[in-house]
């Protein structure tokens, strides 16, 4: 798994590498960049979104470990609700890396058809993931947990 992680990460990495010079051009005065496809609708490029994803990540560990807490203490009634505050969390974050991250990806990468398929099933994976994450969040948030499902 780190292993994956890791070529995953490298992958991101030469990813933007590859076209910070490109971004730099298009983006002297580090504002959103627009790319236009074939639709006149544009994907803009966000050069803090990363970092604020990034943040979300250590938000959404924080409310794991927050949830986590309160399962090694008993404190079994006030889990729901922080269960439900993670899922919103996580939702928005999701969303945001949808349609920003991998909108801007799908539009950077769609000459460059070994990357732009290795970027597709990435986030099928991801999706994939979000989905199992979300029903594992309902089946709690509805059932609640006792001492017997803890």
């Amino acid at each position: 798994m780190e292993t994956q992680v890791k070529a995953i990460i490298e992958w991101f990495k030469s990813l933007f590498s590859n076209n910070e010079a490109k971004t730099q051009e298009q983006n002297d005065t580090n504002r959103e960049v627009t790319l236009t496809g074939e639709t006149d609708t544009g994907i803009n490029f966000h050069p803090e979104l990363v970092d604020r994803l990034k943040d979300d990540h250590q938000g959404l560990l924080g409310g794991y470990t927050t949830v986590m807490d309160k399962l090694n203490n008993r404190d079994y009634a006030s889990i729901p609700p922080l269960l439900q505050g993670f899922k919103s969390a996580f939702n928005k974050h999701l969303n945001e890396e949808n349609i920003k991250f991998y909108g801007y990806l799908e539009k950077l990468l769609k000459d460059d058809s070994e990357e732009h398929k290795k970027m597709r099933a990435f986030r099928r994976e991801m999706n994939a993931i979000a989905n199992q994450v979300n029903k594992f969040l309902n089946t709690w948030i509805d059932s609640g947990i006792d001492s017997k499902t803890a």
